[in-house]
């Protein structure tokens, strides 16, 4: 009995809905395992992936010309137009009533941001998001339907089970920090292990687990135990913008890779799934429509970095997500990590690298001064 009541104290029916939330995004996440995703090496077998590689890339790529000029100066105006208007006061201010809306929802980004990074390492840990040409819960990956473990020279498919705990933590939304903490490991095991394959997944991955060190679980979790919410991590008591910064710096960093290594420089495996898929292009040649995307991914990675208008920007990528997985029928959940660093970056206030330093700043003074008295 005496353990019974131990039980009921430690879990509080205030966390249930975010449970029970959560748990039904991974289930409905099922029905839609089997359609393709979006990412390059998830849609084309290796064999593919090195046909297409072999292939010389289309001139837009290799030789300067008006076309390539011309998008790329237009790709910077775009940027440097996007930067200065994002400086000015009165855009910082507009709609007030919409942000101060926005503003009361961001206790819940923690939540949005563990149940994407629960759902997609649940899906890895399973073999749920497997890669063309190989089959449900044929193999566990790491973190991406490509990374699968079975590749590996050594056998350490056991790392599944580090993912589900992972993924089963943060669904219920306790030991938080310290699943956290295990995916950053995962993603560093994984560039060890994987090299240059990891490296198109390892800052966007590190993104949620860093943002959640600082915030933690958030709204709609499971109250921690009793006799450990007396422990209070160092990081607890960081201002969430810390941790949007972080978040977006590992994140935007990504996307400026992905956008120069896989839409430019190895621009012929984009061409080879808007040729199998037959995406839709809005008239543009392929070659051209890669070019643009390659700016697009990559202008978004830069104001990712300078945090300029977070919030038109989520909703633009949001967009922008949305149809490459309607033109090419891909699954909604495959790109749910970043779906949940969206709605953060949507509904936090972002501020400014000086501005979050000086509070950092501010905290470990003001936290000094306490511990000294």
């Amino acid at each position: 009995m005496k353990v019974l009541s131990v039980i009921k104290k430690a879990i509080n029916p205030q966390g249930w809905p975010g449970v029970l939330g959560g748990l039904a995004i991974f289930v409905a996440s099922l029905g839609w395992m089997d359609a393709a995703f979006a990412h390059e090496a998830w849609v084309l077998t290796p064999d593919e992936m090195a046909e297409w590689n072999a292939r010389p890339l289309p001139d837009l790529f290799v030789h300067l010309s008006w076309k390539n000029t011309m998008l790329s100066l237009l790709g910077v105006g775009v940027v440097s137009a996007w930067l200065v208007v994002g400086r000015t006061r009165a855009v910082r201010q507009m709609l007030p009533g919409v942000q101060a809306a926005l503003d009361r929802l961001s206790p819940f980004s923690p939540f949005a941001v563990r149940i994407g990074l629960g759902v997609m390492l649940g899906m890895a840990a399973f073999g749920l998001s497997p890669r063309f040409g190989t089959g449900m819960f044929e193999a566990a990956t790491l973190v991406a339907p490509d990374l699968e473990l079975r590749r590996l020279p050594i056998n350490l498919e056991w790392m599944a089970w580090l993912e589900a705990y992972a993924a089963v933590t943060l669904l219920l939304g306790v030991y938080v920090r310290l699943a956290a903490l295990l995916v950053l490991a995962l993603d560093l095991l994984g560039l060890a292990l994987f090299g240059y394959d990891m490296l198109a997944y390892a800052g966007i991955v590190a993104a949620g687990p860093v943002y959640l060190l600082v915030t933690g679980a958030g709204r709609l979790a499971l109250p921690m135990p009793s006799i450990l919410q007396s422990i209070k991590p160092a990081s607890s008591g960081l201002s969430p913008a810390l941790g949007l910064l972080f978040a977006r710096l590992s994140m935007g960093l990504n996307f400026i890779y992905l956008g120069i290594e896989y839409k430019f420089r190895h621009a012929n495996l984009s061409m080879a799934f808007i040729e199998n898929d037959h995406v839709y292009t809005f008239g543009l040649e392929p070659a051209t429509f890669v070019f643009c995307m390659f700016m697009v991914e990559t202008a978004a990675g830069i104001l990712m970095v300078a945090g300029s208008m977070l919030r038109l920007l989520a909703i633009v990528l949001l967009a922008a997500f949305i149809f490459m997985s309607y033109a090419l029928h891909e699954s909604p959940i495959g790109h749910i990590i970043v779906y949940g660093l969206l709605f953060a970056f949507f509904v936090q206030r972002g501020a400014r690298a000086s501005a979050v330093a000086q509070t950092a700043r501010q905290q470990v003074a003001s936290a000094a001064a306490h511990q000294a008295s």
